[in-house]
């Protein structure tokens, strides 16, 4: 997927995760990355080599999965079997034999009628708390105990099952179908459509959303399952590329191809703050310039995530944050060698 890189060359990779959009009337028709202050990405555009690069292939779906996956020099079409056998993977799940992963996001859903008639409103419950999710989720698995699954914690909203047999036909990714009724997203396998169902009623009355409702705050009120995987077993990076790599990230599903290629990872906490964004920049500097890595993957997802939200003051502020505290970091951390 990408040209062979010199093992001569040290390459740091920032990758601004959902940053492209189209022009908004708001925004005097202008994108919000054309839109944000970015002197530092403007002072490198000024004598770079700028240009289009296609990461995801046609007949695939265009998911931060599939297209980090192409960036890290695995052709997608050879080696992708899901997104969440990756996220299990950087959590460290024992796979079994015919195992399959699945990805779960606790959400909010919202509307009258039964749960097919529903819509989601949040496809993160709107930020739940670890420690409300960590409840939510050990409660789960007492109410589900007999299906053949396993519930794994995750971190926030998205979490993993784990079962056995073939690949499962998981509904739509839930950030993609916010504000369509639920009967549409839904996949084929019934057994994990019922499950979706049962949770609702459930999770509707459990104690931690009653008191999330009494604060005004957005309940996570089901669970939606999607975005299922067979293991994914990836070349050793070194070998595939002949580059010493290390990936820096506070994402599940880079962590989880960067342990699946067995880089070096550097997990992030959430990026909600500048010094977080700061300790992105520290992470790569330290991996390029004091651990020997030749190659240094720095993945930031806050765009995409405030893109899903459709919150532009948050996506515009990411790319601000980038710029300052990313690439400008970066770039005098370099300097200063």
């Amino acid at each position: 997927m990408v040209p062979a890189l010199s093992a001569k060359t040290k390459y740091i990779v920032i990758l601004a995760d959902g940053m492209a959009d189209e022009p908004i009337e708001h925004l005097q028709n202008k994108t919000p990355l054309e839109y944000a202050y970015t002197p530092g990405m403007d002072e490198l555009a000024m004598y770079s080599e700028i240009g289009r690069v296609r990461t995801v292939p046609d007949d695939m779906n265009p998911g931060s999965d599939v297209a980090n996956m192409g960036l890290f020099g695995y052709n997608p079409e050879q080696w992708y079997s899901g997104r969440a056998s990756l996220e299990a993977s950087r959590l460290g799940l024992k796979w079994g034999h015919n195992a399959v992963a699945i990805r779960m996001n606790f959400v909010t859903i919202e509307g009258e009628g039964s749960f097919d008639e529903k819509r989601i409103l949040y496809y993160g419950a709107g930020g739940i708390s670890d420690d409300d999710a960590w409840v939510l989720l050990n409660d789960l698995r007492q109410h589900f105990d007999g299906i053949p699954y396993t519930f794994h914690y995750g971190g926030g909203f998205h979490h993993i099952l784990m079962g056995n047999g073939c690949l499962q036909a998981t509904a739509a990714p839930p950030h993609d179908v916010i504000g369509k009724p639920i009967s549409e997203c839904l996949g084929d396998n019934e057994m994990l459509s019922d499950i979706m169902r049962r949770s609702h009623n459930y999770l509707s009355q459990h104690p931690v959303n009653i008191a999330l409702a009494a604060n005004g705050k957005p309940m996570a009120n089901a669970i939606w399952l999607w975005g299922s995987g067979l293991r994914t077993q990836l070349p050793d990076f070194l070998e595939h590329n002949k580059l010493l790599g290390a990936a820096v990230t506070a994402t599940d599903v880079v962590g989880g191809i960067a342990k699946c290629a067995n880089m070096e990872l550097v997990q992030l906490g959430a990026l909600d703050e500048a010094t977080n964004y700061r300790d992105a920049a520290g992470a790569a500097l330290k991996m390029i310039l004091r651990k020997g890595y030749v190659f240094v993957y720095v993945h930031i997802e806050t765009p995409d995530d405030a893109s899903h939200e459709g919150n532009m003051a948050a996506k515009i502020s990411s790319i601000k944050n980038i710029d300052q505290s990313v690439l400008r970091a970066i770039r005098r951390g370099l300097d200063a060698r």
